[in-house]
């Protein structure tokens, strides 16, 4: 097998090539709603790419450009292969982490609620995927609390 511009952007990690990261990925997720569809797996691991790549570039653009992405990835991921399935569980975090970023608190612990609850049902407690999002609740209501909101 051959490596696809899909794999070279992910091994694109240094910071300092993150906007041709955002190119390949955002190139890619072009290529695969043509080639595979808006609701084919692929296209939504790759649309969960391109968001996660534009969520590093961290300016209120770039977040709002992931967020929709997430979004639509994760409606996409429900759709598909249901509320349990790893790609959304996946989805879910990530989309979760970015709404803490964006300091949108209650839509944020509401994703990882579900997350945990998710994972806990298909990976169980132990399972080091369902505890580093319990991670990530626990620093978000911890978070929200500092900004003077209540959960």
């Amino acid at each position: 097998p051959g490596v696809s511009m899909s794999d070279v952007a992910v091994c694109i990690r240094d910071d300092s090539r993150l906007e041709e990261r955002v190119q390949l990925d955002g190139e890619c997720l072009r290529l695969k709603r043509v080639s595979l569809g808006d609701k084919h797996p692929e296209t939504l691991n790759t649309m969960n790419n391109l968001a996660f790549s534009l969520e590093n570039q961290n300016t209120p653009v770039s977040l709002a450009e992931a967020a929709d992405l997430y979004r639509e990835s994760l409606e996409g991921h429900r759709e598909v292969l249901g509320d349990r399935h790893e790609s959304t569980l996946m989805t879910m975090c990530n989309f979760g982490i970015l709404l803490m970023k964006q300091q949108r608190w209650a839509e944020a612990e509401a994703l990882l609620v579900e997350c945990v609850d998710g994972r806990r049902a298909a990976l169980g407690e132990e399972d080091p995927d369902t505890l580093n999002t319990i991670k990530w609740l626990a620093r978000c209501r911890r978070r929200a609390r500092r900004a003077g909101v209540v959960l």
